[in-house]
């Protein structure tokens, strides 16, 4: 037998007892077989037959129906799926519906290739308890296909999750239990946790569609989020934002917060530590929720979209990114900043903020017709478009490094003293309102209106100069022209809204008018008013005036040629001009009133109102036109003729058209009715009205007989006859004489045809005429003949057959027929128990027409219910058959397990029953099984009437002596000697990891029982796990009979000693472990602070028969030690783990407790100066502050390196009173005392200063000698120059005079003899130039060459 046939056989045993337990415990088990179908609530698919209920454990394995669940409401207890074959699947699949198990197992024993699933479409499954997926991940799955839900109250464990990614992702799993649950690491699509308690979460739980914080729960870190992932807050309660949003959030989802009940609340407390959201990525508040951010600040790098929620933050709110975002309202204490890279940020709802913060490469959109308040507004960099919107500043402006865009919006300033900015800007609108003094700091601009309130003051600041379009002061608009206070050169001064300085307002180009409004004017409809008119000039105009008249008037400079519009003169000084304005001819009546508007580019629009002018009514006159028409017929179209209508206007033109009408109606008589007009509406003419008249005339009526039928011997029938032409839904009841309608046929008349005739119609509306005569048919009565029900009992002859007659007239009775009817039956004298019918026919009468009804013959049965004889196959009745007996008794040997019942019937037709089953008389019965002792048998028979009797046979079967056992295996390890019945002693041996075995015993006889260790096991079944300690474990198996008699079985299995010394777990008091703790790394770090002085350690063993000590003490497996003290520094604990056998595994851990934090030092002391040049003297000491250093002229440079004794002080260099910006840099030496001044500063502010004095020595002279005699006596013969050795750095230079180059050398050493190229130059004086090398002045003068 293979080990992995071994193990699923271990598994399903297990599995088996679970059930066999439960089912011990009121839950029964149900198998699925999927005989009739898919279909879970099919009854006949499960065995024991019946649908399992929420009571009932489910065992679903291999079988060609596999189960599909697809209504709502089912139920079980443990659900376990178990495949054992391999190549094959085992799957419930929940289509639709719901179904709610206790727990699911799914055991796969065949392999890899033999898998269960758990396939979820769109149905819903409710876990209340755990999810076990038992085997490698390739055995057991959970499946999406569709769009369903799990619900796990517990965890779910193994296996796989198919649930797709996020575009073809199906289905959701939530965890909605309660205290800490782990969440299974899968990859989801869509990821809820709800209830309540801690969630654990490691990086391998994947969510790639939306992970929902559905409860009160909290999750114990963040998943691995996929790309398109999104995280949701959709709990009935308020809720702290966990690990689970994650910072930066880059799932392109987004953070989304929603109230499921309307009103709740998510908060973010992260201690400073901001909330980013990558570009694109949005953040999400739905109606009635709410994000409470508390010392955070928020990133926004995609869209905030705000569906009436609230977003609440005492931070910042900064709008990040390079992508272009849309941004609802919210509220930050401290305000909003603009740090976009690129980009537009767009606001589409109100804000009421702390400061507005322009900062990024980007631009930040205020939105249309919105308002917002801020305090500060600080100009950094980028873009702010104000659009349309309103903004309010109760602060102050600072920077000038963004630009503005004003758009047509309004910026007010509405705090009390505020200061406008230094950066020059360009305005809309602006108002200063509130209180104090508005202090402008640049040139500002404004297009439109520049207002400011009463109480508010106007710094314009000295010097500058501001322009607008237009000025208002208070509730006053003021004039064009320059404005500021009494000490500017401004047109217009007032030191009331300006302070007292030369800053000036230049407001544009001003338009004067002779007057500020105008009378009102009266004309009637089509003609022109007469003209009022005004003077009108115009002051630095930079155009002509444009001058609008209000709806319903006309313009003129003339008097005579009017228009919509005229434009009075040009750029410049415009010259008095007289305007006319009238009402025009072509308004409508009414009143008129409104503004004429004064334009011009650069002034303040001029209203002039004009007093109400009144357009009155003009006359019109509506005539009726005469109509005819016939009676009846539907009144003609009435129609009008108008007189006097103006300015083209028709009918079309009236409000309401005029109401003509008659007193005539479509039933009116002959005659003539009037024609009259009225209600005509129009608001331009005042209407009279003239009528006229209708004249009726009669119409045509045509009166026809109308054809009827009678039955013979009836009376007539009342005679009608048809109208053609009646109108106005007129009948002949509107006639003022009835027709008369006869006919020759009276009651008696034979059958035949008889004509109907009509006359004498009377009516003054009508023309009346009649039609051909109509004709009255009398046709024969009806007759039913109906058999007579009767009944007979079984066998006997025949009654007599009797009919009834219904439909006679005239005193007929059946004598009157030509031929009486034939009745007859289908039932014979021996017809069987049943109904027949009786059946009449063949009855003639040329007077009646005739049908007939059937009756009914009933043969009535028997009711005979004896038997003939009863008969057993085994054992003899007693006593003795008899008919009359009903009781009967009968003993079979034990070995006797069934028989057979023969019972005969004393009538044929009667029916018979042996223990309900039924069976033809004389027949033997089916095998009825017996037990042990009485076994009541029952035969009932059942005459042809129903009538019963029942017969009762008491047979006993003797009991069994069997207690033997027919087989004996065990779990784990080998029977030893193997099983023979007549053995009842074995051995077997199992290593340590076998904790339990079970022991599954047959009997030998099916009515024995047996009990293992005492507890009773059924026949075949394994027992329940018996937990086996190391060494020898005694299992006890006894088989009783049926009778009572016993025989004892016994195994002795012994347990090996466990070589298992590892840990699963090890933990640290104080720190942390690294790396995190995994079974196989023994050697660990961690660090604590220094004012950790003491640390535990909680080693949890693998095998709970080793014994672990840390630091040689003993300690119990998952207890913390004793504390162990902790030295600063590195301090090793070693843990050893030692197995049963003897065999141990050490872990070690090094603990470094850090250094004590200690207050700012005061220690301002140097613990070394090294100088890059010379010696220092004396010899450093830290208590010595003064030093000198001697160098030689020929260095012009020092480092000079001073080493503090505290690393966290500050060392200052100062040379010649200036601070040595790079204290590594060489310092320049002059020929002398160079003083260096070292300060050095402690933490705590105290100071030391130290002093070296740099003695570069003075210059070696260098004199040159001015004479050469190079003739080879050996005096002069080279030019000597006596010093310059000392400085290596030299050059020397020789010309003639000329001025040409004849000798060059670096690093001259006294040899050159005078000569150029190798020849000797000629005598002469040349002159010399001597760089020493060392930043000194250059030697030069001259040297003579004399050869004699």
């Amino acid at each position: 037998m293979n080990r992995n046939k071994i193990k699923m056989n271990k598994n399903l045993l297990i599995v088996l007892a679970l059930l066999l337990f439960s089912v011990g415990y009121g839950q029964s088990l149900k198998t699925w077989t999927g005989a009739t179908s898919t279909a879970w609530n099919v009854d006949t698919n499960w065995s024991p037959e019946g649908r399992p209920t929420a009571t009932d454990n489910v065992l679903i394995t291999n079988a060609s129906n596999q189960p599909v669940i697809s209504v709502a409401g089912a139920a079980c207890a443990i659900l376990e799926l178990s495949n054992s074959t391999p190549g094959s699947i085992v799957v419930l699949t929940v289509s639709a519906g719901s179904f709610s198990p206790a727990s699911i197992i799914m055991n796969s024993g065949g392999g890899d290739t033999s898998d269960c699933s758990l396939t979820i479409n769109t149905g819903k499954v409710t876990v209340t308890g755990n999810v076990t997926m038992n085997g490698t991940a390739l055995q057991n799955d959970v499946t999406f296909s569709g769009d369903g839900n799990l619900l796990i109250g517990g965890v779910m464990t193994g296996g796989i999750l198919n649930a797709g990614t996020l575009t073809s992702g199906k289905g959701t799993v939530s965890y909605n239990g309660t205290g800490t649950r782990a969440i299974g690491a899968y990859t989801y699509n869509n990821l809820t946790i709800s209830g309540s308690g801690i969630r654990t979460i490691t990086p391998s739980v994947i969510v790639n569609g939306i992970l929902a914080m559905a409860g009160t729960a909290t999750a114990s870190a963040a998943p691995t989020y996929g790309a398109n992932a999104s995280l949701q807050y959709n709990s009935a309660s308020s809720l702290t934002a966990g690990p689970e949003w994650v910072s930066p959030f880059i799932a392109n989802g987004g953070v989304q917060i929603s109230s499921v009940t309307g009103s709740s609340i998510v908060t973010l407390s992260n201690n400073g530590v901001e909330k980013r959201f990558n570009d694109g990525v949005s953040l999400v508040i739905d109606e009635g929720a709410s994000l409470v951010a508390t010392n955070t600040d928020l990133y926004f790098g995609g869209d905030f979209i705000n569906n009436n929620g609230s977003l609440t933050t005492d931070g910042f709110v900064y709008l990040t990114g390079a992508v272009s975002q849309t941004i609802d309202g919210f509220t930050a204490t401290k305000g909003v900043v603009m740090n976009k890279t690129a980009g537009v940020a767009t606001f589409t709802k109100n804000l009421n903020t702390g400061k507005l913060i322009i900062d990024g490469a980007g631009t930040l959109n205020l939105g249309a017709g919105l308002t917002h308040s801020f305090t500060d507004w600080v100009r950094t960099q980028g873009t702010l478009n104000a659009n349309s919107s309103l903004l309010k500043f109760s602060g102050n402006v600072s920077g000038a490094g963004s630009n503005f865009t004003a758009g047509t919006s309004t910026v007010e300033f509405n705090g009390g003293a505020q200061n406008l900015g230094t950066g020059s800007i360009i305005y809309n609108n602006l108002t200063l309102s509130g209180a104090g003094t508005k202090t402008f700091g640049a040139k500002t601009t404004i297009n439109e209106t520049f207002s400011i309130v009463s109480g508010v003051v106007a710094d314009l600041t000295a010097n500058l100069v501001h322009t607008a379009k237009s000025i208002k002061l208070g509730v006053t608009t003021g004039s064009g022209g320059s404005w500021g206070s009494s000490l500017s050169n401004a047109v217009n001064k007032n030191n009331t809204f300006f302070t007292s300085n030369n800053g000036i307002v230049n407001v544009g180009p001003t338009i004067v008018v002779s007057t500020d409004s105008l009378s009102g004017l009266t004309t009637t409809y089509g003609t022109p008013s007469s003209s009022n008119s005004f003077d009108l000039s115009g002051l630095a105009m930079l155009e002509g005036i444009l001058v609008t008249p209000p709806s319903g008037f006309e313009v003129s400079t003339d008097g005579v040629t009017f228009s919509n519009t005229i434009t009075i003169g040009a750029a410049g000084a415009i010259a008095s001009t007289k305007v006319y304005v009238r009402l025009k001819g072509t308004i409508d009546a009414k009143d008129y009133s409104g503004n004429l508007v004064l334009t011009s580019n650069g002034t303040t629009t001029i209203n002039i109102p004009i007093a109400t002018s009144t357009v009155n009514k003009a006359p019109l006159t509506i005539t009726a036109v005469k109509k005819d028409r016939q009676y009846g017929v539907a009144n003609p179209v009435l129609t009008v003729t108008y007189d006097k209508f103006v300015n083209g206007d028709t009918e079309a033109k009236l409000t309401t058209l005029p109401t003509i009408v008659t007193t005539a109606v479509i039933g009116s008589a002959v005659g003539n009715y009037p024609i009259t007009v009225s209600g005509a509406v129009s608001s331009n003419y005042d209407i009279t009205y003239v009528a006229n008249i209708l004249d009726i005339t009669p119409a045509a009526l045509t009166i026809t007989a109308v054809d009827n039928t009678k039955v013979y011997g009836s009376d007539n029938p009342v005679l009608t006859a048809t109208y053609v032409g009646f109108v106005n839904g007129d009948t002949e009841a509107k006639l003022t004489t009835l027709p008369t309608i006869a006919t020759t046929a009276v009651k008696g008349s034979a059958v035949g045809n008889y004509p109907i005739t009509v006359s004498g119609a009377v009516s003054s509306n009508y023309t009346i005429t009649y039609g051909a005569n109509a004709v009255l048919a009398i046709t024969p009565a009806a007759l039913t003949i109906t058999a007579i029900d009767n009944s007979k009992v079984y066998g006997s002859d025949n009654p007599v057959l009797t009919a009834s007659y219904a439909g006679f007239v005239n005193g007929d009775t059946q004598v009157s027929l030509t031929t009486l009817p034939t009745i007859t039956t289908t039932a014979v004298k021996t017809s069987a128990v049943g109904t027949y019918p009786i059946a009449a026919s063949g009855a003639v009468s040329s007077n009646y027409a005739i049908s007939y009804v059937s009756g009914t013959l009933t043969v009535i049965a028997s009711s005979n219910a004896g038997l003939g004889d009863l008969t057993i196959s085994e054992g003899a009745l007693s006593p003795a058959f008899s008919e009359g007996t009903k009781d009967y008794t009968a003993t079979v040997p034990n070995d006797i397990k069934e028989i057979t019942v023969t019972p005969t019937t004393a009538d044929a037709a009667a029916t018979v029953t042996v223990n309900g089953k039924e069976v033809p008389s004389g027949t033997a019965s089916e095998n009825i099984p017996l037990e042990v002792g009485e076994n009541t048998i029952t035969t009932v028979v059942t005459a042809q009437d129903g009538t019963t009797q029942t017969y009762t046979i008491i047979v006993t079967r003797e009991p069994s002596s069997d207690a033997g056992l027919g087989d004996l295996t065990i779990s784990e390890g080998t029977l030893s000697p193997t099983f023979a019945e007549g053995t009842k002693d074995y051995t077997a041996t199992v290593p340590n990891d076998v904790k339990n075995i079970t022991v599954t015993p047959t009997t030998a006889d099916a009515t024995a029982t047996v009990t293992v260790n005492g507890v009773e096991v059924p026949s075949g079944t394994a027992s329940g796990n018996i937990p086996l300690e190391v060494g020898k474990n005694e299992i006890t198996t006894i088989i009783t009979a049926q009778d009572g008699t016993t025989n004892t079985y016994v195994i002795v299995v012994t347990r090996e000693a466990s070589n298992d010394a590892g840990l699963t777990d090890l933990v640290v008091s104080e720190g942390t472990l690294s790396p995190t703790f995994a079974e196989g790394t023994k050697d660990y770090t961690a660090t604590v602070p220094n004012d950790v002085t003491g640390i535990t350690v909680t080693p949890t063993i693998a095998d709970a028969t080793a014994t672990v000590t840390v630091n040689g003490v003993e300690v119990p497996s998952g207890k913390a030690s004793g504390e162990i003290p902790l030295q600063v520094g590195e301090n090793t604990i070693t843990t050893v783990v030692t197995a049963e056998d003897g065999t141990t595994n050490t872990y070690v851990i090094v603990v470094t407790r850090e250094e004590a934090a200690s207050k700012p030092s005061d220690n301002a002391g140097l613990s070394d100066i090294v100088v890059s040049e010379g010696t220092l003297s004396p010899e450093f000491n830290t208590d010595t502050k003064n030093y000198t250093v001697d160098v030689p002229n020929e260095t012009n440079s020092i480092i000079i390196t001073p080493t503090p004794i505290d690393p966290n002080a500050t060392v200052e260099i100062i040379v010649d009173g200036k601070t040595v910006t790079d204290n590594t840099a060489p310092i320049d030496l002059k020929t002398g005392e160079n003083v260096v001044t070292i300060v050095v500063t402690a933490p705590d502010g105290t100071q030391e200063t130290y002093t070296i004095i740099v003695n570069r020595e003075d210059a070696v002279p260098v004199i040159p000698s001015n004479i050469i005699t190079p003739n080879g006596d050996g005096k002069n013969d080279v030019w000597v120059v006596p010093g310059l050795n000392v400085y290596p750095n030299n050059s020397v230079k020789v010309f003639d005079r000329a001025a040409r180059l004849v000798y060059s050398k670096n690093n001259y050493n006294s040899d050159w003899d005078g000569t150029y190229k190798g020849s000797p130059l000629t005598e002469d004086t040349y002159y010399y130039l001597i760089d020493l090398g060392n930043g000194s002045p250059k030697l030069k003068g001259f040297i003579s060459i004399i050869r004699d």
